[in-house]
């Protein structure tokens, strides 16, 4: 079966912005979103699920859909425990483990 593509058009400032992924998961002031692509196959490789942390600007991101395994997990704990159950599915552009820096300070990655 072939999936809806997850590619839409958003205006920024009244300029249209194609914007590849759809937030699948945002639960409102917990600091992170869930978020599916379909469409950037030549950056990615394949399809992604990204889990982004908003304190580290920091994208985990997994090869294939994951969206409905997230869909099970309660809090960023959970979340960031179901990324490192699937580590061997990291994607090359996933940003786990790194340490940045922020506002002149390092802060820890995830």
């Amino acid at each position: 079966m072939k999936e809806d593509s997850t590619a839409s058009v958003k205006f920024l400032g009244g300029v249209p912005c194609t914007v590849p992924n759809i937030i699948t998961k945002d639960v409102k002031n917990c600091g992170f979103h869930v978020s599916y692509n379909n469409r950037s196959l030549n950056d990615y490789g394949c399809k992604t699920t990204a889990l982004y942390i908003k304190e580290t600007a920091q994208y985990l991101i997994l090869n294939g859909n994951h969206t409905l395994n997230y869909k099970d997990c309660t809090d960023l704990k959970s979340h960031l425990a179901y990324f490192y159950s699937k580590i061997e599915l990291a994607n090359h552009r996933s940003e786990h483990g790194t340490v940045f820096e922020l506002t002149g300070y390092e802060k820890g990655g995830y």
